[in-house]
């Protein structure tokens, strides 16, 4: 929808809001000698920018210590909100990098705080007034959600958790909100969504008119078998055709007809420098049974415990180890700090 305001023309879109506050910072700028603090602010506003704008997040502003966030601007995405989580624990792990490094030699370790928010905004349409001037409820309640959110965490409103699908949440309760009348739903992530083709109790219908499409994908897994090699199958088609639906079906028959197959999931998701790894580092997560929760030295143990099985336990393969732990997302381990992300990917590979 379009406003016209005198002879400037205004559009109001749907935007996920990030706010994230550094904490304890007027003590860290009394600690710091002026040039010091400004450098080390301008490394953590870089790295955040990097963070933020990996996934398509757009810096609306840099406030004080404060960081604000726009998804949504100025492309509109339908995975906004799950763009503004992706981003809230990118940049968690990537503060906790700068702690490990520029910022421990200085004795410091910095924490922040994170509010997501979905609600409307009023944009110029001609772009000629800067998103600066943006303001409204949307970006209020994001600010106030992350003054409420614990140090090194963030808290993610009902309006924008609805939108949300690659995390599962948990409710904290309705929070009153300074300056707000009615209170807001907040919930906190508690980890990923259950991956493609995991059962959620529903049982589907019988699939129907594809048994040459299923023949063809049982000859290839007969190949693999037989020849234990891998094999490519590329299944495409309009949107609604039914390919998740017939890689369902594949998955759930692997182990009939053969040797029992464990079926692996894993996506790539539209966004990011490490899409290219996505769905290995869903696959990796799965096969380690990596949680969640884990860091980068728990995810790394278990890691290694897998590739010490596969290809042998030998120190060449330490580096591909952590390599692997930062593309399924679990930290970046020290040992990859510094490094070029073309060495990384070298690694991975």
């Amino acid at each position: 929808m379009r406003l016209s305001f005198g002879h400037e023309f205004h559009e109001r879109r749907t935007v996920t809001v990030l706010f994230a506050d550094l904490v304890g910072s007027t003590s860290v700028g009394e600690r710091l000698d002026v040039e010091t603090h400004q450098a080390l602010m301008t490394t953590y506003f870089d790295a955040m920018r990097a963070e933020a704008e990996a996934v398509g997040g757009t810096v609306e502003q840099f406030v004080g210590d404060a960081v604000l966030l726009l998804f949504g601007i100025p492309v509109a995405y339908e995975d906004a909100a799950d763009r503004a989580v992706d981003a809230a624990r990118r940049m968690l792990g990537r503060l906790e990098s700068l702690n490990r490094g520029p910022f421990a030699r200085h004795g410091l370790n910095l924490q922040i705080r994170i509010g997501i928010n979905t609600g409307e905004v009023v944009i110029p349409a001609t772009r000629t007034v800067p998103l600066g001037a943006l303001a409204g409820d949307a970006l209020n309640v994001a600010a106030r959600l992350a003054g409420h959110a614990p140090p090194g965490g963030f808290l993610v409103s009902g309006s924008a958790a609805r939108l949300v699908r690659n995390w599962r949440f948990q409710p904290v309760g309705a929070v009153e909100l300074k300056g707000r009348r009615v209170p807001v739903e907040v919930f906190e992530v508690t980890g990923a969504a259950r991956r493609p083709g995991r059962a959620d109790g529903l049982a589907p219908a019988p699939i129907t008119g594809r048994a040459h499409e299923l023949s063809l994908l049982a000859n290839a897994r007969t190949r693999v078998e037989a020849e234990g090699r891998p094999h490519v199958v590329t299944i495409f088609g309009p949107a609604g055709i039914g390919k998740s639906r017939l890689t369902a079906e594949f998955a759930g028959g692997s182990g009939r007809g053969g040797s029992p197959a464990r079926v692996l999931f894993g996506r790539c998701r539209p966004y990011g420098e490490g899409m290219s790894f996505g769905a290995l580092a869903e696959i990796l997560a799965d096969l380690a049974s990596v949680a969640e929760t884990d860091d980068a030295a728990a995810a790394g143990e278990r890691v290694g415990e897998l590739v010490a099985g596969l290809a042998g336990d030998s120190a060449a393969a330490e580096g591909t180890i952590d390599a692997l732990v930062y593309a399924a997302g679990f930290g970046r381990p020290e040992s990859l700090d510094g490094l070029p992300a073309a060495q990384v990917s070298a690694a991975i590979r």
